[in-house]
């Protein structure tokens, strides 16, 4: 019974990085699929790879931080965090507030 609440606690914190990854990732594709493309024209491969490169970039800016949040339970000592995912998220606070400031202003930038 300890095993499959360990394996719940870990499998939410990868659901937690793969969904909204997975979504910006495809989203991106498209988005930039469509962008790239003129009325009725097919796209070729040099946009097509610019486009997946860019939705790749899109997947990471969504699922690094909850990739740091996974680490950081999967690799603390048993007992550490005894609510899994929760209690990592209240004690790295300041790193998604300093990360969240940092992404902001760097794409007010450019």
């Amino acid at each position: 019974m300890i095993y499959w609440k360990k394996k719940k606690k870990k499998t939410a914190a990868t659901l937690l990085r793969d969904i909204p990854g997975s979504f910006a990732y495809f989203y991106g594709y498209e988005f930039f699929k469509r962008n790239l493309a003129k009325e009725g024209e097919t796209l070729n491969p040099w946009k097509t790879l610019f486009a997946g490169g860019m939705a790749g970039i899109c997947n990471w800016l969504v699922a690094i931080p909850p990739d740091v949040l996974k680490s950081r339970l999967q690799t603390a000592p048993e007992g550490t965090y005894p609510n899994g995912i929760r209690d990592v998220f209240k004690g790295s606070f300041f790193f998604f507030f300093f990360l969240i400031h940092f992404l902001y202003y760097f794409l007010l930038l450019y």
